[in-house]
């Protein structure tokens, strides 16, 4: 009975996304599969959370995914290896280099530096070879390009041991390697959950009571979504000072903390206390009829 109540209550969105929480957990696969928008998925589970229907989890974690010359490299191959396997034991200028290896002088560049720290190449006179143990080595494999041979996007935590030195080596590398804080949602359904994941809930139910209803008369047999009366709304005070009356408030406590007294009085002033006894010069702008209002009678002064 408390399943069929809670039934006449769902949203047309809840209604859709029910049935795929019972065989996915993950956000994601639900909004692949549901074919909503990530927003109205999101609602309908934050309504659904509402009803103790299920609960949603947030879990953060660090992802690697490959920039832009990481996509590059991993189908070409490193430019190291590219510039060793192009070289021999017999000495050649850097342009052979060049072409050989299909490298630009950038890249050649960058890959000269690298290689001779590894002594995997002998530069000298401006010509480079090959045939140290060091390249041929190289040329079997190195952790970079293992890495890089991934299947990307992997989580960070997964990283271990050597694969850490090949990740801190490659992140030094201009735009190969990006590192991003991805945010995971999962569901957990409960006992209830459970239950209303396995009813049948294809039946059109209306959400709204429209004027277009009303005037062409096919509100008659159609189910409407009840009432939920329990469901939590934002909160309405009732009342407040007019804003005026604040501002006023809040001027008067200025005054008084500066010292001043408040007077009460008459809300009509003669112009001799008014702005006489304030010292207000004769032809000051406040004198004008545009800024005080005069009555036609004379004040008696003491």
């Amino acid at each position: 009975m408390v399943a069929e109540g809670i039934i006449d209550k769902l949203h047309p969105l809840e209604r859709k996304v029910l049935p795929f929480l019972g065989k996915h957990r993950y956000f994601s696969e639900i909004v692949k599969h549901s074919g909503l928008q990530e927003i109205e998925v999101m609602r309908a589970l934050q309504w659904l959370e509402n009803k103790k229907v299920l609960k949603i989890h947030q879990e953060k974690r660090k992802i690697i995914n490959l920039d832009k010359n990481g996509v590059k490299y991993q189908k070409e191959g490193l430019p190291e290896l590219k510039l060793l396997k192009s070289l021999t034991d017999q000495p050649i200028t850097l342009e052979e280099a060049a072409k050989k290896s299909g490298l630009d002088r950038q890249e050649i560049n960058a890959c000269l530096g690298l290689l001779k720290s590894k002594l995997a190449i002998d530069l000298a006179g401006g010509l480079i070879k090959s045939g140290t143990r060091a390249g041929r080595l190289l040329q079997e494999g190195t952790p970079e390009t293992s890495f890089l041979n991934k299947h990307f996007p992997i989580s960070y935590g997964e990283v271990k041991d050597l694969e850490k030195l090949a990740l801190d080596s490659l992140l030094k590398r201009k735009e190969f390697l990006i590192i991003e804080e991805e945010k995971k949602i999962s569901v957990e359904l409960t006992e209830l959950g459970k239950k209303l994941s396995r009813e049948d809930l294809q039946e059109e139910v209306v959400n709204r009571l429209t004027p277009n209803l009303l005037k062409t008369g096919k509100w008659k047999g159609k189910k409407f979504r009840a009432y939920d009366v329990e469901i939590n709304v934002p909160k309405i005070y009732g009342g407040r000072k007019h804003f005026v009356n604040e501002a006023v408030d809040y001027i008067k406590k200025i005054w008084l903390e500066m010292g001043f007294k408040e007077m009460t009085g008459s809300y009509v002033q003669s112009a001799f206390w008014d702005l006489d006894a304030l010292f207000v010069p004769q032809d000051h702008p406040a004198r004008e009829m545009q800024d005080t209002f005069y009555l036609n009678r004379k004040a008696k002064l003491p």
